[in-house]
């Protein structure tokens, strides 16, 4: 009674701060606003957003302007259903997305694109999101529920799409230096030219901090670039970018040395680096599109050991659309190659494998009018995986090897409708997820355990409406998982669950006031429990039950405004515990001022993160052997920062 009361009180307290503040804001009228037309790809075709699939939320250029973020992780975590679990709150980039209540598992389940291109790999590290400028994103588009017959592997929970601007869009040249607390310094630089069919952009960044914890230092680099020319109704040319991260790893504290000093560091040599590159050749058009590509990623890590892996990845995606008796269909092949050498050194082991994966998939979807406002959309994939692994221990020289091939299926069928600003659908879907190459290798062993793939039945019904000049958007889903993957803390490997069940909802309400304030109110509720087994009915760890956004902002003048953000995140276990034998992480608060004064073409925006000062973790772990066996991964206490952009 007394968790189900906080929670009660958090979320009324969030929320009667957002209507409080709505109140005080000025009712007066807003003229009508013309905007260009919003372009959808969440078909993997550009479309018109009023022809997009009715399970998508769209974030466009003027809501990343007034959302008063400066990274693509700030701008996520204001948004409804979508759950970002942090380390270390740095913007480093060591952070997990989360959209269907998986818990540690949630990356692997969130499927993250920069123009339409997977950014996850086929190993356990998340999409690098810090290596993206904010300031060269065009929109977000956020896929709520299943894209498995679009896309494939780790598109069970949600989809989220980032587009980049292309060299036909935005200023010549935009420059922005950032400066903050535990002495964070960073400088973005982006340039287009173009003329009349033919434009180039080019975005490089670096950002460098201290950090707020002890040996929680980090070094990002970024460059990316793209040459686009125009044939007709079609686009083809080259992207390219590179990245590297050097982060220090401080690691998790246990409870009496995180209440007393969560400021120090476990370890004082833990390291983390990263490189990554990679090069696309596109087309994009209205009936024919598709990329062919390579990328490679180089990590190495000190921590107990040495560990060092070198992944390089080979895709081809083309695709066809085309009416057809009042059809639209699209089909595609997405064909993908990776291989993955990795080395471990331990105390008393020395192991290096060598991994491939070859996929291969066939897709086709069919949208067709039913008639009266409603509509069919119907799809299916068909996916093979081939994998080739072998190990070979280094101080013995003795091998192992392991080979196996699995074929999937994915469907999905939706009916919706659509009745003036009124759109629904209910939708019903089979999902799957082959696992990744290092869930099946030990860095500290050498041991190959192949496991299943996880699948998963999906039912799931939205709405979107226009109440007045507010919005209201919701979406409930139940996902019935077989084989799901997760980490096993007593036997220190990946494993296949018992059955398992995602359930829950999500719901956002946008408001504008006037022509010069809005506010935006998300709840995110979130049931995920064992359904059998030896856990049946426990709580999965690391998924909060609730989780509330609020995003305000007042446009005080033409050139200045004020935004006032809250994220309150719910109680919920800590990792490793499916026993729910501990007991469960606080919820917390957190809010954040910012204030952005933009004459003509300059910007300078001065933001408080942690406005009330609370000590608080996204992230922590249970160890049941050990003394004090709660870890947590404490984030910063407040804390400035001040952006100048300048726009040419």
């Amino acid at each position: 009674m007394r968790r189900e009361k906080n929670v009660r009180l958090s979320i009324q307290f969030i929320a009667s701060v957002g209507l409080s503040l709505l109140c005080a804001l000025p009712a007066t009228a807003a003229d009508p606003v013309t905007s260009e037309p919003i372009t959808v790809t969440a078909t993997r075709f550009a479309t018109g957003l009023s022809n997009s699939p009715v399970n998508v939320s769209v974030l466009d250029e003027q809501d990343i302007a007034r959302s008063g973020t400066t990274s693509i992780t700030e701008l996520l975590q204001q948004q409804a259903g979508v759950q970002v679990l942090d380390y270390f709150g740095n913007s480093s980039g060591q952070s997990r997305i989360d959209m269907g209540g998986f818990g540690a598992s949630g990356d692997q389940n969130t499927l993250v694109l920069l123009n339409g291109r997977r950014l996850n790999d086929v190993d356990l590290s998340s999409a690098n999101l810090a290596a993206i400028p904010l300031a060269s994103v065009a929109r977000v588009e956020i896929l709520h529920g299943s894209g498995s017959v679009l896309y494939g592997d780790n598109a069970v929970g949600g989809v989220i799409n980032i587009i980049t601007k292309s060299g036909f869009e935005g200023p010549t040249a935009v420059v922005e230096a950032r400066a903050g607390s535990y002495s964070t310094y960073g400088l973005t630089l982006t340039g287009n030219a173009r003329s009349t069919d033919t434009a180039a952009t080019v975005s490089a960044q670096g950002l460098d901090s201290d950090g707020y914890r002890d040996n929680s230092a980090f070094r990002q680099r970024g460059l990316v670039a793209e040459v686009t020319r125009l044939a007709g109704e079609r686009r083809y040319g080259l992207r390219a970018g590179a990245s590297s991260a050097s982060n220090h790893l401080p690691g998790a504290l246990n409870e009496p040395l995180y209440l007393s000093d969560p400021r120090a560091s476990t370890y004082d040599v833990g390291t983390a680096d990263l490189q990554q590159s990679n090069a696309e050749f596109f087309l994009s058009g209205t009936d024919v599109a598709g990329e062919l590509g390579v990328r490679s990623k180089k990590q190495n890590a000190q921590l107990f050991g040495t560990t060092v892996a070198d992944l390089e990845t080979v895709s081809f995606t083309p695709r066809y659309s085309t009416a057809l008796w009042h059809q639209s269909l699209v089909t595609g092949i997405d064909a993908y190659r990776s291989t993955l050498s990795t080395q471990a050194t331990f105390t008393g082991a020395s192991n290096a494998s060598d991994t491939s994966r070859n996929s291969l998939a066939f897709y086709i979807t069919d949208a067709f009018e039913l008639g009266s406002g409603f509509g069919m959309n119907l799809g299916f994939r068909y996916q093979s995986v081939a994998l080739d692994m072998t190990n070979v221990d280094q101080l013995t020289g003795s091998q192992a090897g392991a080979t196996r091939n699995d074929q999937l299926n994915a469907w999905e069928a939706t009916l919706s409708w659509r009745l003036g600003k009124t759109r629904a659908y209910v939708r019903a879907a089979e999902s799957f997820r082959f696992p990744v190459l290092d869930e099946m290798w030990s860095y500290y062993t050498g041991d190959i355990t192949l496991l299943n793939p996880q699948t998963a039945q999906h039912l799931e019904l939205g709405v979107s409406t226009a109440l007045g000049s507010s919005t209201l958007e919701a979406d409930l889903f139940n996902i019935q998982m077989t084989d799901e993957i997760g980490y096993n803390d007593a036997t220190y490997a990946n494993e296949n669950l018992d059955p398992t069940r995602h359930s829950g909802f999500n719901l956002g309400w946008r408001v504008p006031v006037g022509e010069h304030a809005s506010l935006r109110l998300g709840w995110t509720y979130r049931d995920a429990k064992f359904r059998a087994g030896a856990y049946e009915g426990n709580a999965i760890p690391e998924v909060p039950r609730n989780s509330v956004t609020l995003v305000t902002v007042w446009r005080v003048t033409e050139y200045q405004q004020f935004g006032l953000d809250g994220v309150y995140t719910g109680e919920r276990y800590f990792g490793n515990d499916y026993a729910n034998a501990g007991k469960t992480m606080p919820s917390n608060n957190r809010w954040k001022l910012h204030y952005t004064y933009s004459p003509a073409t300059w910007k300078l925006r001065l933001a408080i993160d942690n406005l009330t000062n609370v000590s608080t973790a996204d992230l922590g772990y249970y160890n049941s052997y050990a003394p004090n066996p709660y870890d947590y991964y404490p984030l910063p206490v407040r804390s400035v920062t001040c952006t100048l952009e300048k726009s040419f």
